[in-house]
């Protein structure tokens, strides 16, 4: 299991060797999150977005150059973007990004009361009727359960049923790669 440490790392492009330098309080989180943006379509980066479409995820390695105390994570991110010259970077310089304190958090949630949906206030009885009475009857609505005889003839269409070999193949491998997937990012 890989503890949230703070570090530096790089994401290479193995096909060109362009890279991106990154640091973070918890680089297997932070890994995480740019893996997911970039399989979204919605990184950040529009540099590492535009190749990970052209080149595909597996030519792509995330890789922790070193793990450091948290508060030297920027200092480091700079130097190791000064040394690597990373060509997915999209700022020159490395950027701290400080915690809010609670005082600010408290300020921010006062200014920003009431504009956020609905925020707080509570439906009205009439409303909270016409919800309730367009809801009646929706069989797709959560806790609806199929009639008996609506189960037999399920049950009576599939038993027996059996998945191709080719199909049982394809998930076997689906499934096999998984699980190599997350016992390497363990």
């Amino acid at each position: 299991m890989i503890f949230s440490r703070a570090g530096v790392y790089t994401i290479t492009n193995k096909a060109n060797d362009h890279r991106y330098v990154g640091s973070s309080n918890d680089v297997n989180r932070r890994r995480g999150e740019h893996l997911d943006a970039l399989q979204h379509n919605d990184h950040d980066n529009p540099y590492l977005q535009y190749a990970f479409n052209k080149y595909g995820a597996d030519v792509f390695e995330f890789e922790v150059l070193f793990f450091c105390p948290p508060r030297d994570c920027t200092r480091w991110e700079q130097q190791m973007m000064d040394t690597l010259l990373p060509e997915y970077n999209i700022c020159p310089t490395a950027r701290f990004r400080p915690e809010t304190s609670s005082e600010t958090r408290a300020k921010l949630r006062l200014a920003n009361r009431g504009r956020g949906f609905r925020s707080g206030q509570k439906h009205t009885v009439e409303a909270r009727a016409k919800m309730s009475l367009a809801k009646q009857g929706n069989t797709n609505a959560l806790g609806h359960s199929v009639s008996s005889q609506t189960r037999g003839r399920l049950r009576a269409l599939n038993l027996g049923r059996r998945h191709s070999d080719e199909t049982r193949a394809k998930r076997s491998r689906s499934i096999t790669v998984w699980w190599a997937a997350r016992k390497a990012s363990s």
